[in-house]
Protein backbone atom coordinates (compact mmCIF):
# COMPACT_ATOMS: atom_id res chain seq x y z
CA UNK A 1 0.00 0.00 0.00
CA UNK A 2 1.30 3.50 -1.02
CA UNK A 3 1.78 6.22 1.75
CA UNK A 4 -1.09 8.02 1.19
CA UNK A 5 -3.49 9.97 3.69
CA UNK A 6 -6.76 10.30 3.31
CA UNK A 7 -9.23 12.93 4.65
CA UNK A 8 -13.32 13.68 3.71
CA UNK A 9 -14.76 16.77 4.34
CA UNK A 10 -18.67 17.20 3.98
CA UNK A 11 -21.85 18.77 4.53
CA UNK A 12 -24.48 16.29 5.68
CA UNK A 13 -27.55 17.48 7.12
CA UNK A 14 -28.97 14.02 7.34
CA UNK A 15 -25.65 11.76 7.73
CA UNK A 16 -26.35 10.36 4.72
CA UNK A 17 -23.42 12.11 2.86
CA UNK A 18 -21.03 11.07 6.07
CA UNK A 19 -22.12 7.56 5.87
CA UNK A 20 -20.81 7.23 2.60
CA UNK A 21 -17.91 9.27 2.35
CA UNK A 22 -16.96 7.45 5.35
CA UNK A 23 -16.96 4.04 3.64
CA UNK A 24 -14.65 5.77 0.91
CA UNK A 25 -12.64 6.59 3.11
CA UNK A 26 -12.36 3.56 4.57
CA UNK A 27 -12.45 1.05 1.55
CA UNK A 28 -8.58 2.90 0.07
CA UNK A 29 -7.29 1.08 3.13
CA UNK A 30 -4.99 3.99 3.69
CA UNK A 31 -4.53 6.28 6.78
CA UNK A 32 -7.99 7.95 7.57
CA UNK A 33 -7.43 11.66 9.32
CA UNK A 34 -10.41 12.89 11.35
CA UNK A 35 -12.92 14.45 8.30
CA UNK A 36 -13.78 18.35 8.97
CA UNK A 37 -17.56 18.39 9.29
CA UNK A 38 -18.98 21.67 7.62
CA UNK A 39 -22.25 20.55 9.05
CA UNK A 40 -21.34 22.17 12.07
CA UNK A 41 -21.83 25.68 11.75
CA UNK A 42 -18.79 26.53 14.43
CA UNK A 43 -16.38 24.46 12.05
CA UNK A 44 -17.60 26.53 8.90
CA UNK A 45 -16.92 29.40 11.09
CA UNK A 46 -13.22 28.57 11.81
CA UNK A 47 -12.30 26.33 8.78
CA UNK A 48 -9.46 27.86 7.11
CA UNK A 49 -9.02 25.92 4.25
CA UNK A 50 -6.21 23.51 4.99
CA UNK A 51 -6.66 20.07 4.77
CA UNK A 52 -4.10 17.88 6.50
CA UNK A 53 -4.04 14.75 4.02
CA UNK A 54 -2.75 13.56 0.04
CA UNK A 55 -6.05 12.86 -0.93
CA UNK A 56 -9.30 14.75 -0.45
CA UNK A 57 -13.12 13.17 -0.44
CA UNK A 58 -15.32 16.60 -1.01
CA UNK A 59 -19.16 15.66 -0.84
CA UNK A 60 -22.32 17.20 0.06
CA UNK A 61 -25.84 16.91 -0.37
CA UNK A 62 -26.86 17.79 -3.54
CA UNK A 63 -29.83 21.24 -3.69
CA UNK A 64 -31.27 21.83 -6.48
CA UNK A 65 -29.33 20.29 -8.31
CA UNK A 66 -26.50 21.77 -7.18
CA UNK A 67 -23.75 22.73 -4.27
CA UNK A 68 -25.74 23.82 -1.23
CA UNK A 69 -25.61 27.60 -0.78
CA UNK A 70 -24.44 26.52 3.03
CA UNK A 71 -21.49 24.18 1.91
CA UNK A 72 -20.33 26.98 -0.84
CA UNK A 73 -17.96 29.17 1.62
CA UNK A 74 -15.56 26.33 2.89
CA UNK A 75 -15.59 24.87 -0.08
CA UNK A 76 -14.23 28.20 -1.59
CA UNK A 77 -11.85 28.36 1.13
CA UNK A 78 -10.15 24.52 -0.01
CA UNK A 79 -6.52 25.08 -0.64
CA UNK A 80 -5.59 21.95 -3.15
CA UNK A 81 -1.64 23.27 -4.02
CA UNK A 82 -1.92 20.21 -6.46
CA UNK A 83 -3.68 17.53 -4.31
CA UNK A 84 -6.28 14.55 -5.54
CA UNK A 85 -9.73 15.36 -4.51
CA UNK A 86 -12.64 12.92 -5.52
CA UNK A 87 -16.06 15.12 -5.64
CA UNK A 88 -19.10 13.34 -4.34
CA UNK A 89 -22.44 14.22 -4.70
CA UNK A 90 -25.63 12.15 -2.51
CA UNK A 91 -29.23 13.29 -3.96
CA UNK A 92 -32.66 12.17 -3.11
CA UNK A 93 -33.53 10.23 -5.57
CA UNK A 94 -34.78 13.00 -7.77
CA UNK A 95 -31.39 13.99 -10.27
CA UNK A 96 -27.77 15.20 -8.97
CA UNK A 97 -28.05 17.45 -12.56
CA UNK A 98 -24.57 19.04 -13.21
CA UNK A 99 -23.67 18.40 -9.11
CA UNK A 100 -19.80 16.61 -9.73
CA UNK A 101 -19.41 18.51 -12.73
CA UNK A 102 -19.99 21.90 -10.95
CA UNK A 103 -17.93 20.78 -8.04
CA UNK A 104 -15.43 19.05 -10.63
CA UNK A 105 -14.88 22.64 -11.89
CA UNK A 106 -14.75 24.05 -8.21
CA UNK A 107 -12.07 22.17 -6.84
CA UNK A 108 -9.71 22.25 -9.62
CA UNK A 109 -10.00 26.22 -9.30
CA UNK A 110 -8.88 25.47 -6.10
CA UNK A 111 -5.67 23.62 -7.89
CA UNK A 112 -6.58 20.11 -7.16
CA UNK A 113 -6.92 17.16 -9.14
CA UNK A 114 -9.70 14.97 -9.61
CA UNK A 115 -8.84 11.38 -9.76
CA UNK A 116 -12.45 10.20 -9.19
CA UNK A 117 -16.12 11.12 -8.66
CA UNK A 118 -19.41 9.79 -7.18
CA UNK A 119 -23.18 10.87 -7.27
CA UNK A 120 -25.06 8.35 -5.17
CA UNK A 121 -28.59 8.27 -3.86
CA UNK A 122 -29.95 8.49 0.01
CA UNK A 123 -33.17 9.07 1.66
CA UNK A 124 -34.59 12.81 0.51
CA UNK A 125 -35.31 14.82 3.53
CA UNK A 126 -38.72 15.41 2.65
CA UNK A 127 -40.17 12.39 3.63
CA UNK A 128 -43.12 11.73 0.81
CA UNK A 129 -45.15 8.72 -0.43
CA UNK A 130 -43.78 9.34 -4.15
CA UNK A 131 -40.37 9.11 -2.91
CA UNK A 132 -41.04 5.97 -0.71
CA UNK A 133 -42.37 4.55 -3.76
CA UNK A 134 -39.00 4.76 -5.27
CA UNK A 135 -37.16 3.01 -3.13
CA UNK A 136 -35.34 5.78 -1.63
CA UNK A 137 -36.39 5.32 1.70
CA UNK A 138 -33.48 3.83 4.16
CA UNK A 139 -30.73 4.42 1.55
CA UNK A 140 -28.37 4.51 1.44
CA UNK A 141 -28.68 0.90 2.20
CA UNK A 142 -26.40 -1.66 1.96
CA UNK A 143 -25.46 -2.42 -1.52
CA UNK A 144 -24.86 1.72 -1.85
CA UNK A 145 -22.12 1.04 1.22
CA UNK A 146 -20.56 -1.54 -0.29
CA UNK A 147 -20.30 0.10 -3.53
CA UNK A 148 -18.95 3.27 -1.72
CA UNK A 149 -16.26 0.89 0.20
CA UNK A 150 -15.47 -0.75 -3.37
CA UNK A 151 -14.84 2.88 -4.75
CA UNK A 152 -12.48 3.40 -2.09
CA UNK A 153 -10.39 0.43 -2.77
CA UNK A 154 -10.49 1.81 -7.15
CA UNK A 155 -8.97 4.99 -5.89
CA UNK A 156 -6.41 3.63 -4.20
CA UNK A 157 -5.62 1.36 -6.87
CA UNK A 158 -5.95 4.56 -9.21
CA UNK A 159 -3.25 6.10 -6.58
CA UNK A 160 0.08 4.25 -7.30
CA UNK A 161 -0.31 5.61 -10.70
CA UNK A 162 -2.92 8.54 -10.48
CA UNK A 163 -4.15 10.56 -13.71
CA UNK A 164 -7.36 12.69 -13.99
CA UNK A 165 -10.51 11.28 -14.21
CA UNK A 166 -12.43 12.76 -17.53
CA UNK A 167 -15.14 14.82 -15.47
CA UNK A 168 -16.20 17.77 -17.43
CA UNK A 169 -16.21 20.85 -15.34
CA UNK A 170 -18.89 23.94 -15.28
CA UNK A 171 -19.98 26.48 -13.92
CA UNK A 172 -22.11 27.05 -11.02
CA UNK A 173 -25.84 26.41 -11.87
CA UNK A 174 -26.76 29.80 -9.78
CA UNK A 175 -23.58 31.98 -10.38
CA UNK A 176 -23.55 34.77 -7.86
CA UNK A 177 -27.43 33.71 -6.85
CA UNK A 178 -25.46 31.54 -4.50
CA UNK A 179 -25.10 35.14 -2.34
CA UNK A 180 -29.07 35.66 -2.68
CA UNK A 181 -31.13 32.62 -1.95
CA UNK A 182 -34.21 34.64 -2.17
CA UNK A 183 -33.97 33.52 -6.05
CA UNK A 184 -33.63 30.05 -6.18
CA UNK A 185 -36.57 28.72 -7.72
CA UNK A 186 -36.52 25.62 -4.63
CA UNK A 187 -36.10 28.55 -1.65
CA UNK A 188 -39.63 29.74 -3.06
CA UNK A 189 -41.13 26.23 -2.39
CA UNK A 190 -39.40 25.72 1.19
CA UNK A 191 -41.16 29.39 1.74
CA UNK A 192 -44.35 27.41 1.11
CA UNK A 193 -43.75 24.66 4.27
CA UNK A 194 -43.86 25.81 7.16
CA UNK A 195 -40.97 25.30 10.02
CA UNK A 196 -40.93 22.19 12.32
CA UNK A 197 -43.55 22.65 14.63
CA UNK A 198 -42.69 21.57 18.25
CA UNK A 199 -44.76 19.36 20.89
CA UNK A 200 -43.43 19.95 24.19
CA UNK A 201 -45.40 16.59 25.44
CA UNK A 202 -43.20 13.92 23.89
CA UNK A 203 -40.30 16.89 24.24
CA UNK A 204 -37.40 15.15 26.74
CA UNK A 205 -35.26 18.17 26.12
CA UNK A 206 -31.83 15.77 24.61
CA UNK A 207 -31.09 18.77 23.08
CA UNK A 208 -30.50 16.99 19.80
CA UNK A 209 -32.33 19.40 17.76
CA UNK A 210 -30.04 22.25 18.70
CA UNK A 211 -27.03 20.46 17.85
CA UNK A 212 -28.13 18.75 15.15
CA UNK A 213 -29.51 21.99 12.98
CA UNK A 214 -26.20 23.52 10.79
CA UNK A 215 -27.69 27.10 10.71
CA UNK A 216 -28.96 27.28 14.54
CA UNK A 217 -32.11 27.84 13.63
CA UNK A 218 -33.39 26.19 16.85
CA UNK A 219 -34.16 27.92 20.14
CA UNK A 220 -31.98 26.38 23.14
CA UNK A 221 -34.25 27.51 25.29
CA UNK A 222 -37.86 26.87 23.42
CA UNK A 223 -36.65 24.14 21.09
CA UNK A 224 -38.85 26.42 18.57
CA UNK A 225 -37.72 27.12 15.08
CA UNK A 226 -36.93 30.25 13.90
CA UNK A 227 -38.75 30.50 10.81
CA UNK A 228 -37.08 32.87 8.99
CA UNK A 229 -33.61 31.00 9.65
CA UNK A 230 -35.03 27.67 8.84
CA UNK A 231 -33.47 26.04 5.66
CA UNK A 232 -35.89 22.67 5.83
CA UNK A 233 -33.02 20.19 6.39
CA UNK A 234 -35.09 17.99 8.65
CA UNK A 235 -32.04 17.33 10.60
CA UNK A 236 -34.07 17.84 13.83
CA UNK A 237 -36.72 15.87 12.54
CA UNK A 238 -34.38 13.17 11.90
CA UNK A 239 -32.65 13.27 15.37
CA UNK A 240 -35.59 14.17 17.49
CA UNK A 241 -36.39 10.21 19.35
CA UNK A 242 -39.61 10.92 20.73
CA UNK A 243 -40.77 12.61 17.02
CA UNK A 244 -41.44 15.92 19.36
CA UNK A 245 -40.23 17.49 16.11
CA UNK A 246 -42.86 17.45 12.81
CA UNK A 247 -44.22 19.01 10.10
CA UNK A 248 -46.35 18.92 7.42
CA UNK A 249 -46.14 19.77 3.74
CA UNK A 250 -48.81 21.97 1.88
CA UNK A 251 -50.71 19.90 -0.64
CA UNK A 252 -49.19 22.17 -3.69
CA UNK A 253 -45.67 21.23 -2.43
CA UNK A 254 -46.73 17.48 -2.14
CA UNK A 255 -48.33 17.66 -5.63
CA UNK A 256 -45.00 19.11 -6.88
CA UNK A 257 -42.94 16.21 -5.14
CA UNK A 258 -45.55 13.77 -6.65
CA UNK A 259 -43.58 14.12 -9.98
CA UNK A 260 -40.01 13.40 -7.88
CA UNK A 261 -38.28 10.18 -8.00
CA UNK A 262 -40.69 7.28 -9.83
CA UNK A 263 -37.92 5.20 -9.96
CA UNK A 264 -35.34 3.76 -8.15
CA UNK A 265 -31.83 6.00 -9.35
CA UNK A 266 -28.68 3.89 -8.93
CA UNK A 267 -25.17 5.40 -8.46
CA UNK A 268 -23.06 6.37 -10.48
CA UNK A 269 -19.16 6.12 -10.40
CA UNK A 270 -16.39 8.86 -12.47
CA UNK A 271 -13.16 6.78 -12.60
Amino acid sequence: MINVKVQCIYYSASRTTQRILDKVAEGTGMMVLPAVDITNPKTRKTFDGKMDADLVIVGSAVYEGSIPFIAMEPFLKLEGKGKWAVPVGVYGNRSAEAYISELSKLLRDREFKIIAGAQFVAQHSYNHDALAKAGAIGRPDEADLELAHSLGGKIAEKMVDPVEADIEGKPLKFGDKYKNRSEWVGERLKKMIMGPTYNADKCIQCNECVEACPIEAVDPSTYATDEDTCIKCMACIKVCPTDAKTVKFPPMVSQFMNGWGQERKEPMLYL
